[in-house]
């Protein structure tokens, strides 16, 4: 019996040391997969910061091209007001010459006519 008692304990002592082996052995798959998984986590981290720090910043380059665009708009509407109230001026001073060149021309055939009374008699006369 003590051999069967060696014998069993010899193989019960292996079995332990197998199952120690494989229990060591998956404890470190375990740590290892623990530490891919915090790694992961980091990795998400850093991305999700990245990205709304992306976001924040164009957000706020965003906000400034608006702010540009906004100011030119102003600028553009202003430049346009200055131009209409300059063709508005523009087209007083038309009105004002073509005023002007009618009584010329008018002022001009009386000039005509008084220069010329025969003219103006003899324009009568057919009246008459």
């Amino acid at each position: 019996m003590k051999q069967k008692d060696k014998q069993m304990i010899s193989q019960l002592e292996k079995k332990l040391k197998a199952e120690q082996e494989a229990r060591t052995f998956v404890e470190k798959q375990l740590m290892e997969e623990k530490k891919r998984k915090k790694l992961e986590e980091a990795t998400a981290a850093r991305a999700v910061a990245f990205a709304a720090a992306t976001r924040g910043e164009c957000t706020e380059t965003l906000r400034n091209r608006i702010r540009e665009l906004e100011t030119e708009c102003k600028k553009l509407t202003i430049d346009i007001k200055l131009k209409e109230d300059q063709i508005r001026e523009l087209e007083m001073k038309v009105q004002v010459m073509t005023k002007r060149q009618g009584l010329r021309s008018a002022s001009q055939g009386e000039l005509s006519a008084l220069q010329n009374p025969r003219i103006y008699i003899s324009g009568n006369h057919h009246l008459q």
